[in-house]
């Protein structure tokens, strides 16, 4: 079962995240499936590259548990993984949500299936903000939104009852 799709422009593959290990792997300028990419988790949630850092080498996946694997798309390997929840001091949560900005590409959002927003610097482990929907329903979706009248992007969030901006 597919659980989310992501599009890496550039190398064209569209990436599927499903409930299997694998993370399934389609060159859309081939028009092939290409091998897939062996994660360490029995199922993985959402798959997000970045659009920015060294020209998309990184990738992340959301797995069901609360960590994130990072993945070098240069050599297909895995660069490690990190517990992303852990801060929010809440058990048994799972990544339900995962997006990088789209200025530079190292700022990137974390939602739980809790309802908690974690907003993380890539050089650092610890996040810089965290922000609770207050629901306890899963976060659905993370989007950065770039407005004219300011230079910071700004994060809108959503789950089944509100959307925050």
């Amino acid at each position: 079962m597919g659980r989310d799709i992501a599009y890496d422009h550039w190398s064209c593959d569209l990436l599927c995240a499903a409930s299997s290990p694998d993370l399934y792997r389609i060159n859309l300028e081939q028009g092939r499936f290409l091998s897939s990419l062996s994660t360490h988790s029995p199922a993985l949630n959402v798959v997000s590259p970045s659009p920015v850092i060294f020209m998309g080498w990184l990738l992340v996946v959301a797995r069901m548990v609360p960590y994130i694997e990072g993945f070098d798309m240069r050599t297909r390997s895995s660069v490690g993984g990190r517990d992303v929840v852990a801060p929010t001091r809440d058990i048994y949560q799972e990544v339900t949500a995962l997006e990088f900005d789209g200025d530079e590409g190292f700022l990137m959002a974390v939602g739980s299936s809790s309802g908690k927003v974690l907003i993380y610097d890539l050089s650092s482990s610890y996040p810089i903000r965290i922000k609770d929907h207050m629901y306890g329903c899963p976060i659905l979706e993370i989007k950065w939104h770039q407005t004219l009248n300011s230079e910071r992007s700004k994060l809108i969030t959503t789950d089944n009852h509100i959307v925050r901006i």
